[in-house]
């Protein structure tokens, strides 16, 4: 499958809402699972290409344009709820899942307190037993 470039024309007869779009830039992108500004940058220029101009976006065009809160939410959600298209970088896994009670209670800390250094261990062995796409290069 290939990424659509006329976007309008795209979103119009499928009718991708923001988290089809999110979820297919992380599918597509794995270096995107890492970085929420570059998660941005590849779903504006995939969906949103006549907002942009060149490599740039006029404050005009922002209001056109999904905002990175809302991108980031929606990867939040895949990632720590869903627990699916999971960050590339064991660091960044280590930093998102330590944040989510959804990732203590996957692991059986349910309200019990366990030392951040002990749970990053944990998260550590996890992230190793996952099949995560290797980081690519943003460019």
């Amino acid at each position: 499958m290939t990424l659509p470039t006329n976007s309008v024309n795209y979103l119009i007869a499928n009718k991708m809402e923001l988290k089809d779009q999110v979820e297919s830039i992380l599918s597509f992108f794995p270096e995107t699972r890492d970085s929420d500004i570059a998660l941005m940058i590849q779903l504006w220029k995939r969906y949103y290409p006549e907002r942009l101009r060149e490599d740039s976006v006029q404050f005009v065009s922002l209001y056109g344009l999904p905002t990175q809160d809302n991108i980031k939410r929606i990867r939040a959600t895949i990632q720590n709820v869903e627990m699916r298209l999971l960050p590339t970088q064991k660091k960044i896994f280590i930093e998102r899942a330590r944040l989510s009670k959804v990732w203590r209670k996957r692991l059986g800390y349910n309200g019990t307190s366990v030392s951040t250094k002990n749970f990053d261990l944990i998260l550590s062995e996890h992230f190793d037993t996952l099949s995560i796409p290797k980081q690519a290069s943003l460019f």
